[in-house]
């Protein structure tokens, strides 16, 4: 979903555009002082050249147990401000606090930055939407507007629940308590049906459908890949192979409405939206089993509002609480970035920025704001019952023309998941332990393991 970064919807993210995330956390990070140490003289000689400043803060290379910390950057915004730099991931890193400053950098350096993101070009023309600019941005994403629109997620509703039901039938079956690999695995599957259902015109009694499950998880088994290596060309060909398949199928026929049979419909099945239909549905699926993943864990440790949803009998308040359970669990985590890299030297707000550097705007902190949020590291789904408005607050699918296209889909997904799971079962959480850190993103600990009874 430019599929939200659902770090993801990566990175995007997330569950879109500019979330994503990955199936298993890496080993500690190789430490660069070195690198870090020439990185910033090299800032810092750019910008004195151009009688400039870089923003407040330290391109030393931090020490592992700080980059492990969910709350660093929140200290280091204490301590400079809204806009500092720092050294992340082996990248001179301006990081950018606040959905108003985040959107006015974005729109007065549109033409001084692109997507940091995975390069999908060797794949296919133009790469993913994130990665887009001028003209080809314009156009698909005007096209994928319309596909969206044009895929109507009420009538597929009824195959949702019932995959849904499915899955938690199987975290039941599981032997007790689940672990956090085999909940992972088990929401994977049953969001690879509901993506290539909607997206894909693919359902689980297609003939195919088995074959591009396992094509999917050679293609991607960790989440998006940094980089596309020979195994992803001939593994995307086999993806594109199976779903040309389907479309000469369903030319035939007056196939429910989804993103695939849109585009045969509207005669715009290029390599470029076949390539980005392809990602998408690989996007929803880590990005969105992401966000569930998180979901079983706040709501095992919240079991009054599982008991809140399971006693409402009206299925119209009882949807829009569910709605806000899952925009709470959003602005706790899984959403927690947007990043950029400058295709030019940059001043922002009178800071240097230079090119070749990386643009972090700070979601997660973003949404930790006190300002904003009463206690912000609580878990209170009610902050967003009835007229509240933030969107000066709030932004887990991304900002203005990069937000993820598929939010409203990543909500209601999340909402039908949360209200069958408060219906269908129980669970308490048995070991736990804090957050890691990730490929792209902070994670749930492996050592969380949970068990599930049915109600």
């Amino acid at each position: 979903m430019q599929l939200p970064t659902l770090k993801n919807l990566a990175a995007a993210p997330t569950l879109g555009e500019d979330q994503r995330q990955s199936d298993t956390a890496p080993p500690l990070l190789k430490r660069h002082p070195i690198k870090a140490l020439l990185g910033a003289a090299k800032a810092h000689m750019r910008a004195v050249s151009r009688g400039r400043s870089l923003p407040p803060g330290s391109l030393a290379e931090a020490e592992q147990y700080l980059l492990d910390d969910p709350h660093y950057l929140l200290s280091l915004q204490k301590i400079h401000g809204p806009i500092l730099k720092a050294w992340l991931h082996g990248k001179v890193t301006t990081c950018i606090f606040g959905v108003a400053l985040g959107r006015r950098f974005l729109a007065e350096n549109e033409d001084k930055i692109t997507g940091a993101t995975t390069d999908f070009t060797p794949l296919f023309p133009h790469g993913v939407l994130r990665q887009m600019n001028g003209e080809p941005h314009r156009e698909y994403r005007r096209l994928f507007i319309e596909a969206f629109k044009a895929t109507d997620l009420a009538a597929s509703q009824p195959a949702i629940r019932d995959i849904v039901d499915d899955m938690l039938s199987s975290l039941a079956d599981i032997a007790q308590p689940a672990s956090l690999a085999e909940m992972r695995e088990t929401l994977k599957h049953a969001l690879s049906a509901i993506m290539f259902r909607l997206l894909l015109s693919i359902e689980r009694d297609w003939s195919g459908y088995d074959r591009m499950l396992a094509v999917y998880d050679r293609y991607a088994p960790n989440g998006t890949f940094k980089t596309a290596k020979p195994a992803h060309h001939q593994y995307f060909a086999e993806m594109k192979e199976i779903l040309s398949e389907r479309a000469s199928e369903i030319r035939s026929q007056k196939p429910f409405p989804n993103m695939l049979s849109y585009l045969l419909a509207a005669d715009r099945l290029d390599e470029t939206s076949i390539g980005n239909l392809l990602q998408m549905a690989e996007a929803g699926r880590y990005d969105v089993m992401g966000l569930w993943t998180w979901l079983l864990r706040m709501l095992g440790t919240n079991g009054d509002v599982l008991e809140r949803i399971s006693q409402d009998s009206d299925e119209t308040r009882r949807a829009a609480y569910c709605e806000a359970v899952v925009m709470e669990a959003l602005r706790l985590e899984q959403s927690e970035f947007l990043l950029r890299r400058a295709n030019s030297d940059i001043v922002f707000d009178g800071f240097f920025i230079p090119k070749g550097s990386i643009i972090r705007i700070a979601i997660w902190e973003t949404h930790k704001d006190p300002e904003k949020f009463k206690d912000p590291f609580r878990f209170d789904p009610t902050r967003f019952l009835g007229s509240v408005r933030l969107s000066d607050a709030y932004a887990p699918f991304g900002l203005d023309k990069h937000r993820c296209l598929g939010a409203d889909w990543i909500v209601k997904l999340g909402a039908i998941f949360v209200e069958r799971a408060a219906l269908k079962l129980r669970w308490d959480i048995i070991s736990d332990a804090a957050p890691v850190n990730g490929t792209f993103h902070f994670e749930p600990s492996p050592t969380l393991a949970i068990r599930f009874d049915r109600v």
